[in-house]
């Protein structure tokens, strides 16, 4: 699930994946929850605060590249 990006990640795409703050966990899961409208609010722009962004490797482009290196921060040039 995607909504609209913060501002880190708005600088390589126009969208970014649902990252729920962990005090949500449980009602994000819970089969009995009736609040369907509150779930709506849930997925929103996870803090740019609470995120750090490093260059990587081109290898990411390509699901057949399920290495380690795909994790490894690279130097920028």
């Amino acid at each position: 699930m995607t909504t609209a990006p913060n501002k880190m990640t708005q600088k390589v795409h126009n969208r970014m994946l649902v990252i729920l703050r962990e005090d949500t966990y449980d009602l994000w899961i819970d089969s009995k929850m009736d609040g369907t409208e509150y779930l709506k609010t849930l997925p929103i722009p996870f803090p740019t605060e609470n995120m750090k962004s490093n260059p990587v490797s081109a290898l990411v482009n390509s699901p057949k590249n399920d290495v380690e290196e795909c994790l490894s921060p690279i130097n920028s040039l």
